[in-house]
């Protein structure tokens, strides 16, 4: 079934207050300790379940093209985000037998 015009059904023309859009965004100071660890917390469990795997995420760490990642691996060092990639694959790991075990 095609929609009116040219635009395909399941697309719609960019809106400037769309939900949907990535936004970037600065902070008027670098982050404290409390919220880098905070935000590389969120970010690891968000690619994770996603379905990437720790080895593909560390690469996101890696690469200077994704600011907020590799800034966060610059500060907080390599042992840090492997031990968060970790440390978050566990939990996740945890959760998943316990869900299985319900069953």
């Amino acid at each position: 079934m095609a929609a009116s015009g040219d635009q395909k059904p399941n697309s719609k023309a960019l809106e400037p207050e769309d939900p949907m859009a990535l936004v970037g965004v600065t902070f008027e100071q670098k982050p404290d300790d409390e919220a880098l660890d905070e935000m590389a917390c969120s970010i690891v469990e968000e690619y994770m379940r996603m379905g990437w795997t720790g080895e593909n995420i560390l690469r996101l760490f890696h690469n200077p093209a994704f600011k907020l990642t590799n800034n966060i691996l610059q500060r907080k060092g390599e042992a840090y985000v492997q031990g968060l990639v970790d440390s978050v694959d566990r939990a996740r790991g945890a959760v998943a037998g316990k869900v299985r075990d319900s069953s």
